[in-house]
């Protein structure tokens, strides 16, 4: 029985359609210009808690529920009440490789699990670009991140009830923590994007009862991280830390005082747990390169159009491996559909790469926050880097596809208008001389208001 059967015949399918209205409503309720930030804090919320089986029914309606989220973004971002900026060309391609790709899963044994992946991974692009098209200047880029953030912070205490509570359950006897039964890597991701952006906010909110409380979620993040013991959770964490450290260096008071509590913080996390398996920390040897070498020689074989050219096959697994994921998202998207589906995909990554060094390089200039861009980029960095050994950044099923993919039409958007000549494309509302009314959405005023303004 496939999966999806599966989650509908725990979530009856007119339960599920009340969830939904219901949800509609609420949100009909809020004021227009708190859905949008809503519903983002709300999906980065939900999409983990799919990852966790020990949650039985809930862990079932957010699974099935996943592309309604994701069409709730789409939805509030496309009837927010703020300018608009237009959509840089080449984020349409994300849009037409969405498209491209279900053409791979026709002759997948999985057919069904195959068509919900993608038609969640297609919702979400529509999402993001939807969200990317509010992000016109420096304070409506804050209001996203800080959804989000609000989001991952609330998300970080469902994992931390699983190890306040049932903490040998937790552990599952192998000294790595599995909250409510979801996977070790998967629920890395969380804890990877949490930690920096919590810590980020605790730095720059000006509200000072706020820094403790956010430099907490920060230690929880780091905390949790370090007790699944994943190399490629914490290597994500550190390396998108780093403009944050390096700009506490300059700031030894505020470093001292977040060092005290984050160390707190972490140490009371840590009281929970058991014997920890923290030596995995002291090696990089993986058996992941040879599965991925296996996998390689399985794209060889069909290397032009990957599980099209295959009868039966699984499209989140190759039998042949030993039902083993290929635990590298490019690799994954090779084995899918081979070179005609990768080429695009990769040139995403690459033109992604280009577009970030560009606004990373005028950062200075661009109308936000340098820290928070030198925080983004390299988190985009790092993102890539992690598709090497994991493939989350592809899977609409976690947080890091939705924001992996923000980031990069966030940075396609500022490189297109640098080249277009605007001198700072964050800066406030046509404070920009360089980027004409129109590309805001605006007409452009009258000579007499002109005159006023001068």
């Amino acid at each position: 029985m496939d999966k999806i059967e599966r989650y509908l015949e725990v979530v009856p399918l007119p339960l599920l359609l009340v969830a939904m209205v219901g949800a509609l409503v609420v949100f009909v309720v809020i004021p227009a210009k708190f859905r949008m930030p809503a519903a983002l804090s709300l999906m980065v919320f939900w999409i983990p808690l799919g990852e966790m089986p020990d949650l039985g029914m809930l862990r079932a309606v957010a699974k099935v529920t996943g592309f309604a989220v994701y069409g709730l973004v789409a939805v509030t971002a496309w009837l927010d009440p703020t300018p608009r900026r237009r959509t840089p060309p080449m984020a349409w391609m994300y849009l037409v490789v969405a498209a491209f790709a279900f053409v791979f899963i026709l002759t997948v044994s999985d057919f069904l699990l195959a068509l919900a992946i993608r038609v969640q991974w297609m919702i979400m692009v529509v999402a993001v670009l939807s969200v990317s098209r509010t992000i016109v200047d420096e304070a409506s880029l804050q209001r996203v991140i800080r959804a989000i953030t609000i989001g991952l912070a609330v998300a970080l205490l469902v994992p931390l009830s699983a190890l306040v509570l049932h903490p040998t359950q937790a552990f599952q006897g192998v000294g790595r923590f599995f909250p409510y039964g979801t996977n070790a890597n998967h629920i890395g991701v969380l804890f990877a994007l949490a930690g920096p952006l919590t810590l980020y906010w605790a730095m720059r909110t000006p509200i000072l009862v706020l820094k403790p409380v956010l430099i907490g979620f920060t230690a929880m993040a780091v905390g949790m991280g370090l007790l699944t013991a994943s190399r490629s959770t914490m290597i994500v964490m550190i390396g998108a830390s780093f403009p944050l450290v390096v700009f506490l260096t300059r700031r030894p008071v505020l470093t001292a005082i977040a060092g005290l509590i984050l160390a707190g913080g972490i140490a009371w996390v840590f009281g929970f747990a058991g014997a920890v398996k923290l030596d995995r920390f002291e090696s990089l040897d993986t058996g992941r390169v040879e599965t991925g070498i296996r996998y390689l020689s399985i794209v060889a074989e069909r290397p032009f159009l990957g599980l099209l050219e295959t009868e039966g096959e699984s499209f989140l697994r190759s039998e042949s491996t030993g039902q083993a994921h290929a635990h590298n998202g490019y690799i994954e998207t090779l084995y899918v559909g081979g070179i005609a589906y990768a080429l695009p995909v990769f040139f995403l990554v690459a033109y992604t790469g280009l577009c970030t060094v560009r606004t990373w390089k005028d950062r200075r200039v661009i109308g936000a926050d340098p820290l928070l861009i030198n925080l983004l980029a390299a988190f985009m960095v790092m993102t890539y880097a992690h598709g090497f050994v994991n493939h989350s950044l592809y899977y609409p099923t976690t947080n890091l596809a939705f924001f992996h993919v923000l980031l990069s039409v966030i940075f396609m958007g500022l490189a297109w208008d640098l080249k277009r000549g605007a001198q700072t494309p964050l800066a406030p509302m046509h404070e920009d001389p360089g980027l004409p009314y129109s590309d805001y959405g605006d007409e452009p005023p009258d000579d007499d208001s002109a005159q006023r303004a001068a």
